[in-house]
């Protein structure tokens, strides 16, 4: 609401994310399981060096990026007001 500044344009905002990002609150998980399998399939295409580095590590799961997918990197960059 601060950002927006209107609150019917800011529900609609809210709604338009909850409706995309739901599925990430799911009880058996699979909507973020599926993203991060995404996630790890990218990056072996865009970086195999890294690719590597993380199977080497045990980290292709990627749950060290869970977080970020969850909240769709909400809470990972600072909040800049108007």
């Amino acid at each position: 609401l601060y950002v927006i500044g209107d609150e019917a344009e800011t529900f609609w905002c809210f709604k338009g994310i909850m409706d995309r990002m739901g599925k990430n609150f799911g009880k058996d998980q699979s909507a973020m399981h599926s993203q991060l399998h995404q996630l790890s399939e990218l990056i072996k295409i865009a970086d195999k060096g890294f690719y590597d580095f993380l199977q080497e590590k045990d980290g292709l799961n990627m749950l060290f990026c869970y977080r970020w997918i969850l909240v769709h990197f909400k809470r990972e960059f600072s909040f800049l007001p108007r």
